[in-house]
C-alpha cells in the first residue's frame, strides 16, 4: 500500500506542535486486514456466554461452546451520516458444544450439539475516537446490532424428548448467542486496534540524546467524512507541556498531510544549543584565531515559503593578540526540509545572510569554516522523527507500507523545493 504526504511547516496560536490529518479513504485502506483478524481469532475460539436456562420442571444449559467453522466475506468502516461503523457482512458461523438437561432433579442427560448461524449482517459503532496512553485509539463500549438468515440445530445422538429439547435449545440459544457473537466481534476489533497501535512510536531518541515526545494532547477527531486529525505534544522538555488548545484545520486533499510548527523546531535546537554545538574555535596559521559561542537557543521563523534560522552568535577575532572583532551578530540561514528513509525530517542550510559585519580579513579566514560549521550542525541534529508505524518506509514522495497497520503517516511535498533559489538580505 503506497501513501501520497503533505508535510508543512505552520505558524498560528494553537498548543500542539504538531498536526498529522489522514484521509478517510487511506484510514479506510487500514481496515482491509480486519475480515481476516476476525476469521483468524474466532476461529477454534470457545465462545464465552452464559448459556442457561431454568424451567418449571428442572433446567438446561449449554456448555463449552466453540467455533468449528467461520466464513466471512467483508469487514470495513462505513460513514453515514456524520457517524462511522464497522460493517461485518456475510458472516457464517459453525458452533459446537455440549447440552445437559435435569427434569425434575432426578432425569437429566448429556451430549453434544451442533448449531449453524448462516448469512450474519453485525454493525459495530458508531465510532468515536478517543485516547489510550497518549495514543490514538477508539471508544469501546459499541453499540452492535446483528441480523441473521436463521439458525440450523441439530443434537449430535438422538434422545429421549428430542424434539422438546430441541425446541428448548434453539431458543436457548437464539436468544442469547447474538448477545455473545456481538461480544466476540468487539473483542476481535480490540485486539484488532491493539496490534495496530502497539506498531506505532510516539516517543523518539534525537541525535542530541534526548527524547522527542510526540504522544497526543488530546482526543483525535473524526470529520464527517471519516479523515481522521490527531493533535500531537511535539516536546521535548515535560515542563513546556502546553495547554490544551485545539485548532480546527481546514481539509488537506492529500492522503496524510504532517503540519509541524516552528515551535517543534525550537525545542529541537534548544537542545543542541544547551550542549553548545554552535558553539566553536578556529585557528589560521599563527597569526589569526577566533572563538565562537551562541548566545542563546535559536529561532526558527517562517517567511512566506521559506524557513528561517536566526542565529545569534558572540564572534570574538584576533591576530597576534590584537583584538579585531568583539561582537553579537544575528545570522539568518535559509533551510530547506528533506526526508529520510525511516520517516525523519531533516534539514539542509540553502543560503546564509551576508557576513558583511565581519573584517575582510577575517572574512577570508574564516567565512567559509563558519558556514560549514552551521551547515554541518543543522544536517546532524536537527532531525524531527515523524510518528508512523513499524515497517514503513519513506522514498521518492512516498511511503511505502509493508505489513497492514493503523498507520498515521506517509510522503511528503513541500513548497520549499520550489524556493531552494530564494536569497536572504
Amino acid at each position: 500500500m503506497n501513501f501520497i504526504l503533505l508535510f508543512q511547516l505552520f505558524q498560528f496560536a494553537s498548543a500542539q506542535n504538531l498536526i498529522i490529518q489522514v484521509n478517510h479513504r487511506y484510514l479506510d485502506g487500514c481496515f482491509e486486514g480486519l475480515s481476516e483478524w476476525i476469521t483468524k481469532y474466532m476461529q477454534g475460539n470457545v465462545i464465552h456466554g452464559k448459556f442457561q436456562e431454568r424451567l418449571r420442571t428442572g433446567s438446561i444449559q449449554a456448555t463449552d461452546v466453540r467455533t468449528t467453522h467461520l466464513y466471512l466475506r467483508s469487514a470495513s468502516v462505513e460513514h453515514h451520516h456524520a457517524e462511522h461503523f464497522v460493517q461485518i457482512k456475510g458472516l457464517n458461523i459453525k458452533l459446537k458444544g455440549n447440552w445437559r438437561y435435569r427434569v425434575l432433579y432426578l432425569i437429566s442427560d448429556s451430549s453434544g450439539f451442533s448449531l449453524n448461524i448462516n448469512d450474519m449482517n453485525v454493525t459495530l459503532g458508531s465510532i468515536v475516537p478517543e485516547i489510550f496512553s497518549g495514543l490514538p485509539f477508539i471508544e469501546t463500549d459499541l453499540s452492535c446490532k446483528v441480523r441473521h438468515g436463521g439458525f440450523a440445530f441439530s443434537l449430535d445422538q438422538p434422545k429421549r424428548f428430542s424434539n422438546l429439547l430441541s425446541k428448548f435449545m434453539h431458543r436457548l440459544m437464539s436468544g442469547k448467542i447474538e448477545r455473545t457473537i456481538c461480544a466476540e466481534l468487539t473483542n476481535a476489533l480490540d485486539m484488532f486496534l491493539r496490534n495496530g497501535i502497539e506498531q506505532l512510536s510516539f516517543r523518539h531518541s534525537l541525535t542530541t540524546g534526548t527524547i522527542l515526545n510526540n504522544s497526543l494532547i488530546s482526543k483525535p477527531l473524526l470529520s464527517p467524512d471519516g479523515d481522521l486529525t490527531t493533535y500531537h505534544y511535539g516536546i521535548v522538555r515535560e515542563d513546556s507541556i502546553p495547554s490544551t488548545e485545539i485548532t480546527l484545520l481546514e481539509r488537506y486533499p492529500y492522503d496524510v498531510t504532517y503540519l509541524v510548527k516552528p515551535q517543534l523546531l525550537d525545542e529541537i535546537l534548544s537542545t543542541v544549543y544547551r550542549r553548545s554545538l554552535f558553539d566553536g574555535s578556529y585557528k589560521d596559521d599563527v597569526e589569526y584565531n577566533m572563538s565562537v559561542e551562541c548566545v542563546k537557543p535559536p529561532k526558527v521563523v517562517l517567511e512566506g515559503e521559506g524557513i528561517i534560522l536566526a542565529l545569534e552568535e558572540r564572534l570574538i577575532a584576533m591576530k597576534n593578540a590584537v583584538l579585531l572583532l568583539n561582537d553579537t551578530f544575528t545570522v539568518g540561514l535559509l533551510l530547506n526540509a528533506l526526508y529520510s528513509y525511516r520517516l525523519q525530517l531533516f534539514f539542509q542550510v540553502l543560503q546564509t545572510s551576508n557576513l558583511a559585519f565581519l573584517p575582510e580579513e577575517v572574512h577570508q579566514k574564516f567565512g567559509s569554516k563558519l558556514r560549514q560549521q552551521w551547515s554541518s550542525v543543522i544536517a546532524t541534529y536537527l532531525r524531527v522523527p515523524l510518528p508512523t508505524a513499524i515497517g514503513v518506509l519513506a522514498r521518492n514522495a512516498t511511503l511505502k507500507i509493508e505489513k497492514p497497520f493503523i498507520v498515521f503517516g506517509v510522503d511528503i511535498y513541500s513548497p520549499l523545493y520550489h524556493n531552494s533559489k530564494r536569497s536572504l538580505s
